[in-house]
């Protein structure tokens, strides 16, 4: 029909020429082999320390991080009849340059204790919500909040979103023999998460913070009780 001829050149005409379709009137079912048209690159080092000090009269400590770092991350789209569209991954979307944990222990007798250290670096939001144009972009005075790059084919200005560092604590006392039989080979464990209670940092979208990278700070400083008992 010639509603079915309008429908099929409105479709062909946002795209190229080896993407267009004859008219075939109504479609009820499209069968398509899956190509993969696209390809990623990721480049970076992964950096990890491990040391335990010689015992001192308080007790004996130990300190190991792991870290990682970034180099290049983008994806490649190769559409059959267009240019390749490269679209950058490093610093979008929690894809950081740094991420990174650190822990110290301490151990004396019965007592044990641990501080650690989680470290997220700052990346650019790619929620529609937090883009600008260019001219909005030079109105504000090119602020250092918004990161100016090339991806897609294009110059695009998003929002930066701010880095995180949280810390955990722990303490734990394990009963010895000479307890009562009651808590013989017994152990406590308090714990505190997100110590200083840090907050997500702000994001565009309905939460106001990222789900998928900043999940454990939304609770903020969280207590825990662990008691442990082998038979």
């Amino acid at each position: 029909s010639a509603a079915d001829i309008a429908a099929f050149a409105a479709y062909n005409a946002t795209r190229p020429a080896s993407q267009q379709v004859a008219a075939v009137g109504q479609i009820v079912s499209r069968s398509v082999v899956f190509e993969n048209l696209a390809s990623g690159y990721v480049s970076g080092w992964d950096l990890g320390l491990n040391y335990v000090l010689p015992t001192f009269p308080i007790g004996k400590f130990n300190f190991n991080a792991d870290w990682s770092y970034t180099a290049r991350s983008y994806s490649v789209r190769n559409i059959p009849g267009a240019a390749p569209v490269t679209n950058e991954r490093l610093d979008v979307d929690g894809t950081t340059r740094w991420r990174g944990n650190f822990t110290i222990g301490w151990r004396k007798g019965a007592w044990n204790a641990s501080f650690s250290g989680y470290y997220i670096g700052n990346y650019r939001d790619n929620a529609a919500g937090s883009t600008i144009t260019a001219a909005q972009y030079a109105a504000l005075g090119n602020p250092s909040y918004i990161s100016k790059y090339f991806d897609g084919g294009a110059y695009v200005y998003r929002y930066i979103v701010h880095d995180s560092l949280s810390y955990n604590a722990s303490l734990r006392y394990s009963f010895k023999k000479t307890a009562p039989k009651l808590l013989q080979d017994t152990s406590i464990r308090l714990g505190i998460i997100n110590l200083l209670d840090a907050e997500p940092p702000l994001t565009s979208g309905n939460f106001g913070y990222s789900a998928s990278v900043h999940t454990s700070l939304l609770p903020g400083r969280t207590w825990t009780l662990d008691v442990t008992k082998r038979f």
